[in-house]
């Protein structure tokens, strides 16, 4: 299996400009956005809240090192957590992606 974490902050009062200079840990942004900023080019609809979503510098994790991988994530909330949350940030998501080439693949996600 390969496993594909992307991890999102939002907020309603979120500006990610005013963090991008101080964000701590080699972690990609992927893509983020203000509560100003168009949703589509040609509508006025805003976003009304902001976000900014990062990823892994090793984008994609084997199951021989998920635990190396998860771990850099835990690390890097832990360095920003602070600054994301006296910048605006309400919300944390992390989105899991696994790829499996197989006959069959089951699991199961808060099963009790």
């Amino acid at each position: 299996m390969i496993f594909k974490y992307t991890f999102s902050i939002f907020g309603d009062n979120f500006y990610p400009d005013t963090i991008i200079d101080k964000i701590q840990g080699d972690f990609l942004i992927n893509s983020y956005f203000k509560p100003t900023d168009k949703k589509f080019i040609n509508r006025p609809d805003e976003y009304d809240f902001g976000g900014m979503s990062f990823w892994n510098p090793k984008k994609f994790s084997t199951e021989g090192e998920i635990i190396k991988y998860e771990e850099s994530f835990i690390d890097f909330i832990e360095k920003n957590y602070s600054l994301f949350t006296e910048n605006g940030v309400n919300d944390l998501q992390i989105y899991i992606e696994i790829y499996y080439d197989g006959v069959q693949c089951n699991f199961e996600i808060f099963n009790r």
